[in-house]
């Protein structure tokens, strides 16, 4: 059985950026919890032909309660998926993976949402009865600050018998946040990596998961461009921060052999703040020259000061994703990050890809003012859009390709 009552604490009751404040007397009137992960496990899917998992904080501000800001809490929903889509009969799209783990079941990519309102949908095929869906939900509550402040997550089951049917609720059941300023927290860090362990996101041969669309928008965005290419092409990676995103690519790159021959190298860059912290706290993370198959990899390492290593080459695709946090936290990182896509986007035939949240209530794991960089790629940058890869409406990641102005289409 889940475990269905938390105790929060604060993520940071003097952090303004991230509480709710009174504008005039300057307190905090709502408080963000720390991130809180936990397990669900879906089961008894035999006899669906859909099934669709909601979770989201019921509240809304109305005339009669204005003062409702629970409502401003966030969701993600975590499992593992393919790294590559499926195209498997007439109804299967791009947009169709399947399963990392169960055979018989398909994740639906443009029906996988973070937010307010979090959801995951999955196509349901021949299964055995015994089959189970792990999922990793990460809840992000905000609290009143009154005597007994609590927060209520709703989680919704819906099932779809057959082709064509309507959804029907199979399971609603909610789970209770309670806030406790002096409980000492859990690093969000320890469990994020705990369960993306555990759903086989680290692997770097063979069989691995990818756990978050921005993984599956990342991969199949390049996959298209090394397709296209004629020639083997130099890539460029902005940032390791977990890994799990950077490994997708590289088993992309490894167990597909058509696009293993397009690769020549593979330069990635780290920063020695953020990305070496983590490395140290969790050792089993660590890339080193030996991850890459049949291309070449090279760790570059961009210096605390700002400046730049001295090996930075141009090359023809860089790939950066969910970058905004390290490179909008000071003006040092911001000009770092500028002068380092400048470099790489030396040619006239370069092109950036860039993945980002598609509005800041999609980003659950990282608090960022900022949380798109695209105003910068074409004002500071002089970049133009080459092309916008979307898979629907309200997504969680924008995805889009960039390239020089001097640049021919």
């Amino acid at each position: 059985m889940r475990r269905n009552e938390f105790v929060v604490p604060p993520e940071d009751e003097d952090n303004h950026d991230v509480n709710l404040v009174d504008p005039l007397n300057n307190f905090a009137i709502a408080l963000r919890g720390t991130a809180t992960w936990f397990q669900v496990q879906l089961d008894e899917l035999a006899e669906y032909h859909e099934i669709l998992l909601e979770a989201y904080f019921d509240y809304k501000a109305t005339r009669e309660k204005p003062q409702e800001y629970r409502d401003r809490g966030r969701i993600g929903i975590w499992t593992a998926t393919k790294d590559v889509s499926i195209s498997t009969d007439v109804s299967s799209t791009g947009n169709t993976y399947d399963h990392g783990d169960v055979q018989g079941i398909q994740l639906l990519l443009n029906e996988w949402n973070f937010g307010k309102r979090s959801k995951i949908s999955f196509k349901i095929q021949k299964i055995d009865q015994d089959s189970r869906i792990q999922l990793a939900v990460c809840a992000i509550p905000f609290f009143h600050v009154e005597k007994q402040p609590h927060t209520e997550l709703t989680l919704r089951l819906s099932g779809m018998k057959e082709v064509g049917g309507i959804y029907e609720t199979v399971m609603k059941e909610h789970v209770t946040f309670k806030l406790d300023r002096d409980v000492a927290p859990t690093p969000p860090s320890r469990k994020e990596i705990e369960f993306l362990q555990e759903l086989g996101a680290f692997n770097l041969d063979g069989a691995g998961n990818s756990v978050h669309p921005k993984q599956l928008f990342t991969t199949r965005t390049l996959k298209k461009q090394l397709e296209r290419a004629k020639n083997p092409v130099k890539l460029a990676y902005i940032g390791t921060d977990t890994t799990e995103n950077l490994r997708s690519l590289i088993r992309l790159i490894k167990t597909q052999v058509h696009l293993t021959e397009k690769v020549d190298s593979l330069d990635i860059y780290y920063t020695e703040e953020w990305d070496e912290q983590i490395m140290g706290q969790y050792p089993g993370l660590e890339f080193d020259e030996s991850c890459a198959g049949d291309f070449e990899l090279n760790l570059k390492k961009l210096p605390m000061d700002g400046t730049l290593p001295e090996n930075v080459n141009s090359v023809d695709f860089v790939l950066s994703t969910y970058v905004t946090p390290w490179a909008m936290a000071d003006n040092q990182n911001k000009t770092q990050y500028m002068d380092l896509v400048k470099k790489l986007l030396g040619a006239s035939s370069s092109r950036l890809i860039s993945v980002d949240p598609s509005t800041s209530i999609k980003a659950i794991r990282s608090t960022c003012k900022y949380f798109t960089l695209q105003d910068m790629y074409k004002e500071e940058l002089g970049l133009q859009l080459v092309k916008s890869e979307h898979a629907g409406n309200d997504m969680v990641v924008d995805c889009k390709i960039w390239r020089p102005k001097s640049a021919e289409v």
